[in-house]
């Protein structure tokens, strides 16, 4: 199967402002404060002591009007070895559905695994992922293409856990070592809405909206043990989870 041409080709050269925010913006200025104080000092009630003026220069706040999710970094430990083969005695759990889209950008036809609102590009999903040189310490980081829709705005998260051990495993920016990682990575179709590249603090490269209904990242997992590991997506009133091996 050819593998889905990424919306972010160009993601190299791209290196664009990231994740809009709305802010608002409030400006306090303690030389309009003074003018204010003055006229009122001589209308304080007896008995009371009317605050010295300060000096401070004035500041600028800047208060976000929202406060959606956002993934918690961290710094991930590189492998200590090369990963081992995949353990075949894993308890295999497919994603629970399949889909065809008949466009994503510039793939036709593409073909999707998941279910609910979020979904990978069937070939950057197997039961067994065998790193290859990839595998090799002290970095080894696999890549998916993902989707969240269709017609779906809100934030979707995702978990890769070693079963076991329990120990989650780390999303990253692509890079070794990792420029950013988190072990909890949300996808926010309104904040993720253009393709801009990778970029320093952010564990996952946005496609942007590749279509009307649909939102596209590159995302990439490190696997510094090799395991049977399981992947769940949850949102606002659902989840699926998959099982699968990792190894050399």
């Amino acid at each position: 199967m050819i593998a889905p041409v990424w919306a972010g080709s160009s993601e190299a050269a791209c290196r664009l402002a990231r994740r809009p925010r709305h802010t608002s913006i409030r400006l306090v200025t303690t030389l309009g404060a003074l003018l204010v104080a003055a006229p009122l000092a001589s209308c304080a009630p007896a008995g009371t002591t009317t605050p010295r003026a300060t000096t401070t220069p004035a500041r600028v706040v800047i208060t976000p009007t929202s406060t959606g999710p956002t993934s918690v970094l961290g710094t991930p430990s590189p492998a200590a070895a090369v990963l081992a083969a995949p353990p075949t005695n894993c308890a295999f759990v497919d994603p629970p559905q399949t889909v065809t889209v008949a466009q994503l950008g510039p793939n036709a036809n593409a073909h999707l695994v998941g279910g609910g609102y979020f979904w990978i590009f069937g070939v950057y999903y197997q039961r067994e992922i065998h790193l290859g040189q990839a595998g090799s310490p002290p970095w080894p980081i696999d890549k998916m293409v993902v989707e969240v829709g269709p017609s779906y705005t809100q934030p979707v998260t995702l978990k890769l856990r070693n079963l076991a051990t329990g120990a989650l495993a780390w999303w990253t920016d692509g890079s070794g070592p990792p420029g950013a990682a988190t072990q909890t990575l949300v996808l926010d179709p309104q904040t993720d809405t253009e393709s801009v590249g990778q970029l320093p603090g952010v564990p996952d490269v946005p496609h942007g909206q590749v279509s009307s209904d649909w939102h596209e990242w590159g995302i990439f997992p490190l696997f510094t043990v090799a395991g049977c590991y399981s992947l769940k997506a949850s949102w606002s009133g659902g989840s699926w989870r998959s099982v699968f091996a990792v190894g050399n």
